[in-house]
């Protein structure tokens, strides 16, 4: 008797046991600024350590829950947060914000020198970083249009770039754009007339997708003129070194800058540099440089830019870098431009209008880096191929009037980085339709000139066309 009473006594104590037991607790932890996840991110319970974060930011833990229990997130290099733990979800995302440092006046080392020297000495290692030499890539290149908040064109491309060195001082010379395979969908005709009539010039949009593909490029190009670690942005930004960040799990200033140089046009005043008949206004943008090496890994900026004073394109970068033998490459470029336009579809100063009509974003991935010796770009100099339409060279060629399919196939428009866009675009029409009507629109409209002319500047575009071809193929074969 007494034995069962014991048997008894143990299940029933068993029983209260599974009635309060464990519940498992998982989650993510990540940085306010970057969304990257935090390593080492230590969860406290009173004084007890209960779990830490793994490379990717998660934890998880067991406990015994209790209304009153808080879980402390503590990392040295970040603001503590607390959370009570009948406030976890299934899958928490705690959100850590960097603790701000003072960085007047920076420590290195055991060396201390002041704000200015140390963005000196990050403009000397960016310029030293420079590739002299030009140089083909592999890009993969999405992009959409937007007329008034509608999408109105979805266009990518995996093409060759030739991307220029620094030893190429002209930044009227852009890169050179070759598609090898393209989808794209078709091109709104309403808004192609919209746009005709707003630069009173037939020719100037010819094809929406391919010609706003090429505004990209040179942008960039305006951008490495006026880039804050060079001599010509140090001497034409103020800069704030905000605090320390962790990027990719390395730790990085972030600094922002803005153009300091103020003047009055028209009755405002605004903050300009100019430089090749060109003023681009009102500058700003941040730059993440690692404290380890001073090496710059990603920076912003946007800007407006003039002609005769108008303010009518704003562009807007968002750029990655990585760094290979000490030389300096952009990894990710996201691009995005704005042209505004009146009431009767005049391109007009975005000082005087508050409309954003027309956009396009871009979205430039670069998968391989290939070498180019200096003098095979002399060779495209001589052929008079460098000029400034280089860039959408290419935007009235076969290859945008190809689609394949099979190319395609395993690339689905899902793992696009514009998939919400396109989806809307798309109206739950199948893809390969969309595209491949795209392929098939006319693509050969130019207004101002009649059919002889037409016959005789399509004769010489396709012959610079094949020399063109010529000569990649010639730089590319070197490298196998």
């Amino acid at each position: 008797m007494t034995i069962i009473r014991a048997v008894v006594t143990i299940l029933l104590f068993t029983n209260s046991l599974t009635l309060i037991a464990q519940n498992t607790y998982f989650g993510t932890v990540v940085e306010a600024e970057t969304n990257a996840p935090i390593e080492g991110v230590i969860l406290q319970l009173d004084q007890s350590i209960v779990a830490t974060t793994n490379q990717k930011g998660q934890f998880s833990f067991k406990l015994y829950p209790k209304a009153a229990q808080t879980i402390n997130f503590v990392h040295i290099a970040y603001r503590t947060e607390a959370l009570a733990i009948t406030n976890f979800s299934k899958n928490t995302t705690i959100v850590l914000k960097q603790k701000l440092t003072q960085l007047d006046e920076v420590v290195i080392g055991k060396k201390k020198f002041n704000k200015r020297k140390f963005i000196k000495s990050a403009v000397n290692a960016y310029v030293s970083s420079l590739r002299k030499t030009s140089y083909w890539s592999k890009i993969n290149l999405q992009q959409i249009v937007k007329y008034r908040d509608t999408i109105q064109n979805y266009i990518e491309t995996d093409a060759n770039i030739l991307m220029l060195g620094s030893n190429v001082n002209s930044y009227w010379h852009i890169p050179l754009l070759v598609p090898l395979e393209v989808r794209r969908t078709e091109d709104n005709k309403a808004l192609l007339k919209v746009i005709e009539k707003a630069h009173n010039n037939p020719d100037d949009e010819t094809l929406i997708g391919g010609y706003v593909m090429a505004e990209s490029f040179p942008m960039y190009r305006f951008l490495e003129k006026i880039h804050p670690l060079t001599k010509k942005g140090f001497r034409n930004y103020d800069y704030t070194i905000e605090k320390t960040i962790r990027l990719d799990n390395e730790p990085c200033y972030l600094i922002s800058y803005k153009t300091n140089k103020t003047v009055y046009i028209g009755g405002f005043s605004t903050k300009v540099i100019q430089f090749s008949g060109r003023g681009m206004w009102d500058i700003k943008g941040k730059v993440w440089i690692s404290k380890t090496d001073l090496k710059l890994k990603k920076m912003t900026q946007s800007f407006s830019m003039s002609e005769f004073y108008l303010f009518g394109k704003h562009s807007t970068f968002n750029i990655d870098y990585c760094h290979i033998d000490g030389v300096i490459y952009p990894k990710h470029i996201y691009f995005k431009g704005e042209k505004n336009y009146d009431q009767n579809n005049r391109f007009i100063s975005r000082r005087t209008s508050n409309s954003r009509d027309l956009f396009y974003e871009s979205h430039i991935e670069f998968t391989d880096y290939y070498n180019l010796s200096a003098t095979s770009f002399k060779d495209y100099q001589e052929k008079e191929l460098n000029r400034s339409g280089l860039a959408n060279y290419f935007f009235d060629s076969t290859s945008f009037a190809h689609y394949n399919d099979a190319y395609w196939k395993n690339r689905p428009i899902e793992n696009s980085y514009f998939s919400a866009e396109v989806k809307t675009l798309l109206a739950n029409r199948p893809a390969s339709l969309a595209f491949k009507k795209g392929a098939a629109q006319e693509m050969d409209k130019i207004g101002y000139m009649n059919k002889a002319e037409y016959k005789a500047y399509k004769k010489i575009k396709n012959h610079r066309e094949t020399e063109l071809l010529k000569l990649m193929k010639r730089d590319l074969k070197k490298e196998n």
